[in-house]
């Protein structure tokens, strides 16, 4: 989703005419792939992790994943909470395959040793858009070392040179970054700085903002956008199951929220319809892979309110924090 790129035009209070919504993606983006460039990327999140880990001389317990609706959970957080450590690997419009290629990554450089996965699922994970050409890329080679070398105990040392030239190849594209990603994310993964927390700052009317976007979303639900689960990430998030399981994991699958205005407005235009076939999908799923499902989309169920919320679906802090303390109430972190 061009996210940041539609906020940052309506903040700058620039007249620009709102076209009809593509017929192949959520907000009025690219056509034809998700948006490239917005903070966090999937580069930032591998190398974020990749210096997690050397700094503290082993994995996380906990890698969250997800879209920018995850990004304000916090690790520091969970781990007061739970006594659990965490990364935040949340990727602007992190859908299903993006949730496959950063869990392979995490695979690779952990040398198969996975850790505990919290998934931040959005009903949107399952669209019609296509990952970017750099997420192509990484799962292709990502794909590649799984295939070289298949076992665990034979092969860590052959994943964690894979997992190294990945890494490397992200710090290339940092450098070319507008902004490095330590001034858009604490060293765990957590997003600081956002475009959405600047605005509120500045007292912006970020209650317009909700309802531009709102009436935005609800044209995403027509043929050809998300009108359905499309095949190619449906087996996206079953390989990420199936690479969990195999290394011993369970999964917790974490159905995002959504504000209640959004929720009654998009509803009727196809929500309710995609958010029922989503839990069926994972209710099937359920039969060959072992997973956890929360659902935290109307956010009464985490104690939360529309007042949680920047905009339509992203969450203040204070949203995040009752999320993280629901998600611990059902030990998702243990």
């Amino acid at each position: 989703m061009a996210l940041f790129a539609t906020i940052a035009a309506f903040a700058t209070a620039m007249s620009v005419a709102v076209a009809p919504a593509p017929a192949t993606g959520t907000l009025p983006d690219d056509p034809t792939d998700r948006a490239e460039g917005n903070n966090p990327t999937i580069a930032q999140k591998m190398l974020g992790y990749d210096a997690w880990a050397r700094a503290h001389g082993r994995q996380a317990d906990v890698l969250i994943l997800g879209s920018s609706r995850s990004v304000m959970l916090d690790p520091q957080q969970i781990r007061r909470v739970t006594g659990a450590t965490a990364y935040n690997a949340g990727i602007s419009s992190g859908a299903a395959r993006e949730l496959l290629a950063m869990t392979s990554y995490a695979d690779l450089r952990s040398g198969g040793r996975l850790p505990k996965l919290v998934v931040l699922l959005d009903l949107e994970a399952f669209d019609n858009r296509r990952p970017t050409t750099r997420v192509v890329d990484y799962q292709r080679r990502l794909d590649a070392a799984h295939t070289a070398c298949s076992e665990p105990t034979d092969c860590r040392r052959d994943w964690l040179l894979a997992a190294r030239r990945i890494t490397v190849d992200a710090i290339r594209r940092q450098r070319t970054a507008a902004r490095p990603y330590t001034e858009t994310q604490r060293s765990d993964g957590r997003q600081i700085n956002g475009m959405l927390e600047r605005m509120d700052a500045r007292g912006e009317d970020l209650g317009a903002l909700r309802r531009e976007r709102i009436a935005i979303r609800t044209r995403s639900y027509r043929p050809g956008g998300f009108d359905a689960i499309y095949p190619a990430p449906r087996a996206a998030f079953e390989r990420m199951l199936e690479l969990a399981n195999a290394r011993g994991v369970t999964p917790v699958i974490a159905i995002t929220a959504m504000h209640p205005d959004c929720i009654r407005v998009c509803g009727p235009a196809g929500w309710t319809a995609r958010h029922a076939e989503v839990r069926e999908l994972l209710r099937t799923l359920q039969e060959h892979n072992d997973f956890r499902v929360i659902d935290l989309s109307h956010p009464v169920s985490w104690n939360g309110s529309g007042a949680h919320f920047f905009d339509e679906i992203h969450l203040r802090p204070g949203g995040a924090a009752l999320v993280v303390r629901r998600l611990a109430s059902f030990r998702a972190f243990d």
